[in-house]
């Protein structure tokens, strides 16, 4: 195989996650340019990775116009003449576009996991099996015939300069001490814990520690940094740049978040993480050792149900009124903080 194109087109936290199967794909064809199709805004991502030859950029577009995207991205991509397409965690519009690049091998593997997986030419074992992220991407390249045991950890690599940029900021808004990361936000307000925790939380690391904290958001996420203006520890960051971002958790000595993009941004630059897990279990969207990355998750809840047979319980509600969010409402600061590296339980 000596051209290769890999295709994830889903949020930020899917995208740092398919860095582990961009390492495991050069680990088994050394010598293949391997191009990566992904989401133009987590595409930056990508841009410092030694196995990455080649990054394609996909811009989400209306469904009249999306058509006419996908002719013209297709038809560049036709002109590679790719020997192996792989679409990882895959849905219609990937699916098709993995199709019409007239690669002859083609493992294709669809985002549900009861989903027949549309265009592929080869059989993804596994199939139907809840299993973590990372391991249903590498049924992917398992399919190919490769045996792969353990997955890759994801990775982002930083520059230089990204290093450089973010350690200038941070001196000049006067961080001190350890620095703790927060994680705010999520897809939907059922998976964020309650801010005012998080205030409390950085109150406690302040005084603990003599630290300060960083609040980094997207621009649709300024209205979560309103109960921290008060707080001059705090060091807020409204970014657009997902690099900008990573490198500045890569400054951290913990992050504490939501089961977020960002809590998989932080773990991919080597950030140790604690996650916040409310209406969704753990199983598939942590795929990190627990010593390191730990987690918090209130197992058994009635109000949790499975989505269906043999799928782990789960809630999709965008609000929650009669069980008032206990899920997440339940875990406690104390719970949180014991949970802190040794080096900062007793500061």
């Amino acid at each position: 195989m000596e051209k290769v194109l890999l295709i994830k087109l889903r949020a930020m936290g899917d995208t740092v996650l398919t860095t582990a199967a961009l390492e495991a794909v050069k680990e088994h064809l050394p010598r293949a340019k391997i191009h990566c199709l992904l989401p133009e805004m987590w595409a930056p991502l990508f841009e410092s990775h030694p196995a990455c030859y080649r990054i394609w950029l996909w811009r989400p577009a209306r469904t009249i116009h999306k058509l006419l995207q996908i002719f013209n991205l297709v038809k560049v991509l036709r002109r590679e003449k790719y020997d192996l397409v792989i679409a990882l965690h895959a849905a219609g519009t990937s699916a098709w576009i993995a199709r019409l690049t007239g690669a002859k091998v083609r493992s294709i593997h669809f985002h549900g996991i009861h989903d027949k997986n549309k265009f592929s030419t080869v059989e993804i074992p596994g199939k139907g099996v809840i299993k973590p992220i990372l391991e249903r991407d590498l049924d992917a390249l398992r399919a190919l015939g490769w045996a792969i045991e353990k997955p890759k950890v994801p990775k982002v690599y930083l520059s230089e300069k990204d290093q450089v940029a973010a350690r200038k900021w941070l001196h000049e808004r006067g961080s001190k001490g350890p620095l703790m990361a927060l994680g705010l936000g999520a897809s939907r307000p059922t998976k964020m814990w309650p801010l005012e925790k998080y205030v409390a939380l950085a109150q406690h690391w302040r005084a603990s520690t003599q630290g300060s904290v960083l609040l980094v958001v997207g621009p649709q996420e300024a209205e979560l940094l309103k109960p921290f203006f008060l707080e001059p520890y705090v060091m807020v960051k409204i970014s657009r740049n997902v690099r900008e971002s990573a490198a500045l958790f890569a400054e951290c000595d913990l992050f504490v978040g939501n089961d977020s993009g960002p809590k998989h941004l932080a773990a991919a630059v080597g950030l140790r993480t604690i996650t916040l897990f409310g209406p969704e279990n753990p199983l598939e969207w942590h795929p990190y050792e627990k010593n390191t990355h730990p987690v918090i998750f209130r197992e058994g809840l009635s109000c949790r149900k499975p989505l269906a047979a043999g799928l782990p319980d789960w809630c999709g509600l965008a609000t929650c009124e009669v069980e008032q969010h206990r899920c997440m409402r339940d875990i406690s600061i104390d719970e949180v903080i014991r949970l802190w590296p040794p080096q900062f339980q007793n500061s």
